[in-house]
């Protein structure tokens, strides 16, 4: 068995983690699937290296698919090599220094840009409804998601790590969206608060919650 197709071997493993741990939905985990499918086809026998994950970022750049699938494709590589590393199945993780593409800032019609500026700069981040509202905000202005989808979020499905977050919307259908540099830095402001709120009796883990801990 050659490199890649012990590499190939681990997939199920991951697709499987995702499923368990990450509690995706199926239509996700097999656009994830399909996602690793093609990167295998392109490493086509070959060892994965950083410079290899570099061509294949370069491939998407060219593709005529939108930033939001790139996205999600660099997003499903990252987190197979991570999984690897984690399991000891690999050793090196080639993806390391590869950066999610940002997706532009879609804003709601109705405002300026300088209205919406003005808006997220609303919360006072030295209360602790302030970071909490300030969390919400700029994860809406920064992904364009539905309030009731930010609110419908559970801890499990934002990786701040990786900038990524998992948005469920009509239809319980699952879409990956790129988190900005401001929507990260102020989520990391509310998790230790949101840690001190949470009540461990209800329903799901929720991102974003009341100072009674419920979600909102």
């Amino acid at each position: 068995m050659n490199q890649t197709e012990s590499f190939a071997s681990c997939v199920d493993e991951y697709l499987i983690s995702l499923r368990v741990e990450r509690g995706l939905a199926a239509n996700t985990i097999a656009a994830y699937g399909r996602d690793i499918g093609q990167y295998l086809e392109f490493l086509d026998g070959r060892e994965p290296d950083m410079n290899l994950v570099e061509d294949w970022v370069s491939n998407l750049r060219v593709a005529n698919i939108s930033r939001s699938s790139a996205a999600r494709k660099i997003a499903s590589i990252r987190g197979l090599h991570r999984f690897l590393v984690a399991e000891g199945f690999r050793e090196n993780d080639p993806t390391l220094l590869l950066e999610t593409p940002r997706l532009g800032e879609p804003l709601p019609k109705a405002l300026s840009v300088d209205d919406a500026i003005a808006l997220v700069e609303v919360p006072d981040i030295s209360t602790l409804k302030g970071r909490r509202d300030s969390a919400l905000l700029e994860f809406l202005y920064g992904t364009g998601a539905r309030v009731s989808e930010a609110t419908g979020l559970d801890l499990t499905h934002v990786d701040l790590e990786d900038a990524i977050a998992i948005v469920t919307g009509k239809g319980a259908k699952q879409r990956m969206v790129p988190l900005g540099t401001k929507a990260v830095l102020a989520l990391s402001r509310w998790l230790p608060d949101r840690l001190d709120l949470v009540k461990r009796d209800q329903r799901g883990d929720p991102l974003f919650t009341s100072v009674r801990g419920r979600r909102i």
